[in-house]
């Protein structure tokens, strides 16, 4: 082997530990040490906080928090680039252990809340038929041209949306502009209307037989 091509697989193997190394720190590889209920550490590379031993993820910001939340803990470390900031309180509630919030930070340049979110609650869910749907690994978003509700049987309408909590009895759902479900060809699956403003359209979740948490 001349020296040129040992300079090239040098090159090669330096370029790929390099990139090791970037994607390691992107996925949130941290030291996560935690100190109690009194502190939460902030994942680098990734919107998420970690709290009382569970990953939440960013979900989105809201005007304010409901009652009930009070001040838990703080940001312990936090990257640059997130939506929240080291040493930013940390707002939960012992009634619902599936959501938290932070203050917009002021460098942000909002005066709202940040939304974080177990992981489940990341995913579409509706409750039906005693069932949780869900749309992870699923086809997703259907354009209204692409379905018609004629062919498919309507089994009822969305009547609680709780963005923050795991669907718990029929017709609740954690979808924003949730509205009418329709069977599909088999109980294992569901479609759901989404109104957005003025536009709408569907999505497909599928049955889950296992115990969200």
């Amino acid at each position: 082997m001349n020296k040129q091509k040992q300079i090239i697989i040098y090159v090669v193997i330096a370029v790929v530990f390099i990139a090791a190394v970037l994607l390691s720190y992107n996925l949130g590889v941290i030291n996560s040490s935690s100190q109690g209920n009194k502190k939460v550490v902030k994942q680098l590379g990734s919107p998420s906080i970690r709290y009382e031993y569970k990953i939440y993820p960013f979900l989105t910001d809201v005007e304010d928090i409901p009652e009930g939340y009070t001040v838990k803990g703080q940001v312990s470390y936090a990257d640059d680039h997130v939506v929240c900031r080291a040493g930013d309180d940390i707002y939960a509630s012992d009634d619902n252990p599936y959501c938290i919030y932070t203050k917009e930070h002021p460098s942000t340049g909002g005066n709202g809340y940040n939304l974080f979110v177990t992981a489940p609650l990341c995913y579409d869910l509706v409750m039906y038929n005693g069932y949780i749907y869900e749309n992870r690994g699923g086809i997703g978003r259907i354009d209204r041209e692409n379905f018609d509700e004629d062919s498919y049987k309507y089994v009822g309408k969305v009547e609680n949306i709780d963005r923050t909590a795991i669907p718990n009895k029929d017709y609740d759902s954690n979808i924003k502009g949730a509205d009418k479900i329709f069977m599909g060809e088999t109980e294992d699956t569901i479609y759901v209307k989404v109104i957005e403003f003025d536009e709408y359209h569907y999505i497909v979740l599928h049955k889950k037989l296992t115990q969200l948490g």
